[in-house]
């Protein structure tokens, strides 16, 4: 018990002092320090680089990560093994992101087990790289998402779903690093592809969502072919799934718009490395968002076809391409729907609501009057029989 408030207090005096060293060299050198309230200083470290994260102050929410992260380390027997990733600063070469990638998706990391803290270590270093991108530290970005990956296929499998996004957010920070990788970024966004087409078949908004980056990556290299390829394969899918929110919007309103409050919101949440979320304010529609990211890649694919044209010589322009009007078509007609949808259904259908609404309280307040309960009966039935 002694040991326990001993281990709490100094939890609570690390976080005004800073003492991640000495708490670390009592806990690697075999001095009685509890483990779960070493955890606990980790996930509370953590959480409050979260908390400045959402302020956008990075500096302050840097320090608390790489302090939890070496906790954690610690705890999860990485620090051993790994030096780089404990105490001491990570030194990264540019030239050496191409051979991370690869080693992180080609190799398992070594570890003798799983522990508490070995998943949420990978949360911290996610966190780590995605500050050191808003940053523009690329190369540290980089280190940091490929440690992660390697964690989580290892605790979770090479296929589980949430490592398609750190490979998707491998593949933005390749693209954005002094020197391109565009052929490893490529590996990442396909391997993203394929564990997110496992996970929610073809059809899916990530899906679309990795055909877009791959398009985008061939875009820059002026490979226009393949990128013509890829935008048409990613916008054939935002274009079923906006076919499908204008459908249901025209036709089946009526019936699910009560229901908008809970399916069609989704707020931007942080996640804490116990697994709690802070709602960080910023909220979006997925109906928005697939109509914007529809009009993103159809700008793009027109942009990649007339690029392609001229690249290859044919016609003086887009003006000669059918398959441009066509697009431009597609783009007014289904604005001319949402306007449609605007200023027509969606009065309509708010009367007819209310119209029914209306009717419906009048039917239950009549149908309150006219019930009779099973008291009342007994009752009268009682002053039947007296009279009797």
């Amino acid at each position: 018990m002694e040991n326990f408030i001993q281990a709490r207090d100094l939890k609570w005096r690390h976080v005004g002092g800073g003492s991640t060293d000495k708490i670390l060299d009592r806990y690697l050198f075999g001095t009685n320090v509890d483990e779960d309230e070493l955890l606990e200083l980790a996930h509370c470290l953590h959480n409050i680089g979260v908390l400045f994260d959402i302020k956008k102050e990075y500096n302050r929410s840097l320090p608390h990560y790489e302090e939890s992260l070496a906790i954690k380390n610690a705890l999860s027997g990485l620090g051993a093994r790994d030096a780089t990733s404990l105490l001491a600063p990570v030194v990264v070469s540019p030239s050496d992101n191409d051979a991370l990638v690869l080693q992180s998706l080609d190799e398992n990391i070594d570890l003798a087990e799983i522990t508490k803290a070995t998943l949420s270590t990978a949360m911290t270093h996610q966190k780590l790289a995605s500050v050191y991108a808003k940053k523009k530290w690329y190369d540290l970005s980089l280190f940091h998402y490929c440690r992660a990956l390697k964690i989580q296929r290892y605790v979770l499998g090479r296929d589980h779903f949430t490592t398609s996004f750190l490979l998707t957010n491998m593949g933005n920070v390749l693209r954005r690093t002094t020197t391109q990788h565009s052929e490893t970024a490529v590996m990442c966004y396909n391997e993203s592809l394929r564990i997110s087409r496992l996970k929610y078949g073809p059809h899916h908004e990530s899906v679309a969502s990795a055909l877009f980056n791959l398009g985008n990556v061939y875009d820059s290299k002026q490979n226009f072919d393949k990128a013509v390829h890829y935008y048409h394969r990613a916008l054939s899918i935002y274009k079923q799934k906006y076919t499908q929110q204008l459908r249901q919007r025209l036709c089946f309103n009526l019936q699910t718009r009560q229901f908008h409050n809970t399916d069609d919101t989704i707020e931007d949440t942080d996640i804490l490395s116990t697994g709690d979320q802070i709602v960080s304010g910023n909220s979006s529609i997925p109906d928005k968002r697939i109509r914007q990211q529809y009009a993103l890649v159809n700008e793009a694919l027109r942009n990649a076809t007339k690029q392609d044209m001229l690249r290859r010589g044919v016609g003086s322009g887009m003006c000669s391409d059918p398959k441009d009007w066509w697009l431009r078509f597609e783009v007014l007609l289904f604005q001319l729907i949402e306007m449609l949808g605007t200023f027509v259904v969606d009065p309509i259908q708010t009367a007819v609501r209310d119209t029914i609404e209306s009717s419906r309280r009048r039917i239950e307040s009549t149908a309150s009057h006219a019930i009779i309960t099973a008291s009342d009966a007994l009752d009268y039935q009682f002053l039947l029989m007296l009279q009797e």
